[in-house]
């Protein structure tokens, strides 16, 4: 499972970048921009998930499902544009809108996991995960030494 997750990040990763290559930005500032912002902190793996999925709680939204949604539509229509298969983002956006379909929308980005919750037949619950001691992990900034 572990592997399945890192593989899937990657090839977003992967999807985000030859995106951006193509349509003309520069590779290591756009590296940059990821690393530095909320997906290279792994600030959902170490927070957000242990807040939201873990206790079944999306509301308030720390980043709301319809922008999430607007971005990735965005991201798409350039990948379209520019002819880079986004095979992965192209699900991402399909889920978001389902879920958007649920009234969903202002909910946060993450709970379009209810979907695969259902789909499943489980619920993926930990409320005694302990939020704060769980952001402690998050390791330093790229550029702190």
């Amino acid at each position: 499972v572990h592997n399945m997750i890192g593989h899937s990040v990657r090839q977003a990763i992967a999807e985000g970048l030859t995106l951006g290559v193509k349509a003309g930005v520069d590779p290591e500032p756009l590296w940059e921009c990821v690393r530095r912002g909320a997906l290279g902190r792994m600030s959902f793996l170490h927070e957000g998930l242990v807040r939201t999925m873990f206790r079944g709680e999306f509301e308030p939204a720390s980043f709301a499902l319809n922008l999430a949604h607007k971005d990735i539509s965005l991201a798409t229509e350039l990948a379209r544009e520019y002819d880079v298969p986004m095979p992965m983002s192209t699900l991402a956006q399909q889920i978001s809108l389902q879920a958007m379909n649920r009234g969903w929308g202002d909910a946060d980005s993450s709970s379009t996991v209810r979907l695969q919750e259902e789909q499943s037949g489980v619920e993926v619950r930990a409320p005694h995960v302990d939020a704060e001691r769980a952001a402690r992990f998050i390791t330093t900034h790229p550029d702190a030494e």
